[in-house]
């Protein structure tokens, strides 16, 4: 029996979804919304799961981060935000992100990602900043390879790796969209991966940073700019 076999009958009592309707990983996408703010109807969903402790401690971290989708001015957002994050020391920041992405080029370099290894190689550097992350445009996909690796290769990176699992499949859209973050996702699914790798947890040090309401943005060729909130500001 797949492991996917045993969650989609509670996600489908759960969510209200009727047997006769699909269930899948684009059907599902928004579905971890729908039980904000504490998530408490998604408990035991991976009851008898491999990991599946660690897949409901994860799940369960993501909206006591989060919080209440209600928003400051009414409204509820769309995605799930850390509105309040609490404040960070811009050291321990900068440790974060450069264990993060060390451990980036170490899958890179397991799965045989030559450019990925080499974008995230012993060059690359990292500042901590102060103030809202400038935002990219769609042309700097193409002319920047740095970017380009960090946002599209890098998402792609946790895929390369083995998996016995089909739940990957089924709640990795949900997952992305959650905040629109495929670290995030890979955050939350790693539990299914961690036997074929020997680098522990490499994207704890990123839910750190996206807790603390880092945002992370590169312009150069060879730094990666993290972002912190104003102490005093609203994410």
């Amino acid at each position: 029996m797949s492991d996917q076999t045993e969650i989609l009958p509670r996600l489908r009592e759960i969510a209200g979804i009727a047997e006769d309707e699909p269930c899948d990983g684009d059907t599902l996408i928004g579905i971890l919304q729908r039980f904000r703010p504490d998530g408490s109807a998604l408990l035991g969903l991976f009851d008898g799961v491999s990991n599946g402790a660690s897949l409901a401690s994860r799940l369960q971290q993501l909206y006591e981060v989060a919080g209440d989708s209600v928003r400051p001015g009414g409204g509820q957002d769309a995605y799930f935000i850390v509105r309040t994050p609490p404040p960070a020391d811009a050291d321990q920041v900068h440790r974060w992100a450069s264990q993060w992405l060390r451990s980036l080029q170490t899958l890179a370099v397991q799965t045989d990602h030559k450019e990925l290894a080499e974008a995230f190689g012993p060059t690359l550097k990292v500042r901590v900043l102060e103030g809202i992350a400038p935002k990219h445009t769609k042309g700097d996909l193409d002319v920047l390879p740095l970017y380009r690796a960090f946002k599209k290769q890098a998402a792609e990176l946790v895929q390369r790796l083995p998996t016995q699992s089909s739940i990957p499949g089924l709640l990795g859209p949900a997952y992305y969209f959650a905040a629109c973050d495929w670290a995030l996702r890979d955050y939350l699914l790693w539990p299914l991966y961690e036997a074929h790798s020997d680098l522990g947890d490499p994207f704890e040090p990123y839910f750190h940073l996206w807790r603390h309401g880092a945002k992370l943005r590169s312009f150069a060729d060879d730094t990666i700019d993290v972002y912190l909130p104003h102490s005093d500001s609203e994410n």
